[in-house]
């Protein structure tokens, strides 16, 4: 087995086209398949933030709505997706304002999530999201 030590990866001809061989023949975008922000937070009353990456904290928003804040923006509305998780099953959204499209006006410096327990009700607790897309 070669060791390849390197502080910079660089496409041959284009800076930000890297591919990377996958399963078989199959080849995919390395920048593409990079999570470009992923954060948990503790929104009990403390909005603890044990760990974080491309995060610089969070708003609260209310009951089981926290905003996250980029670091390094995300390129523009529609580019990125976030997925997202909670304790005892709770579901973690997008959430947009009333009337807004999630795909057209979704914000290039933060994104807010919305957290709904098994009852549909809102609810704080343990939020983990991530986001993947293209950076600006």
């Amino acid at each position: 087995m070669s060791t390849l030590n390197v502080d910079a990866l660089v496409g041959n001809t284009s800076a930000n086209a890297i591919t990377v061989r996958g399963e078989g023949s199959a080849t995919t975008s390395l920048q593409q398949g990079l999570v470009k922000m992923w954060s948990t937070v503790e929104m009990n009353n403390s909005n603890n933030i044990p760990d974080s990456f491309n995060s610089s904290g969070i708003t609260d928003n209310g009951n089981g709505t926290p905003q996250f804040t980029f670091i390094n923006n995300m390129a523009g509305a529609g580019t990125y997706v976030l997925a997202g998780a909670g304790h005892d099953g709770t579901f973690i959204c997008q959430h947009a304002a009333s009337g807004d499209s999630r795909t057209t006006h979704l914000p290039t410096s933060s994104v807010k999530t919305r957290a709904r327990g098994h009852d549909a009700s809102v609810v704080d607790g343990h939020h983990m999201v991530l986001i993947t897309g293209d950076l600006a």
